[in-house]
């Protein structure tokens, strides 16, 4: 079975405001890096859970993830499970441009 994980960052985040609507070539790097960090967690696939979990995340100077804030549309054991792999842990494909804080829309959705 194919899974996907949809990436969308955004400044809309526990009642803010969306922006301009405008997306930087910085969003588009962190977009990346942060789809080759996270995996569709594997008890979620095998019991098709699907769902949407937002994290405000500060990426610290050597690329660690520090989650500050999140929350679910989903089970709480897939938000559970998306946060225990990006708190503490390096972002893949790292550059300077990342380093602050981030609010990120995560989508796992099944195809």
């Amino acid at each position: 079975m194919k899974t996907r994980i949809i990436l969308i960052t955004t400044t809309l985040l526990l009642g803010f405001l969306i922006g301009s609507g405008k997306v930087s070539a910085k969003t588009n790097t962190f977009n990346s890096a942060i789809s080759k960090t996270i995996k569709y967690p594997a008890f979620a696939s095998e019991n098709k859970v699907e769902g949407t979990v937002w994290v405000s995340l500060m990426v610290a100077d050597d690329g660690t993830m520090s989650v500050v804030e999140s929350n679910h549309t989903c089970c709480a054991k897939l938000s559970d499970k998306v946060i225990a792999q990006l708190d503490g842990k390096k972002l893949k494909n790292f550059d300077d441009s990342m380093v602050g804080l981030h609010h990120v829309k995560l989508v796992f959705k099944l195809q």
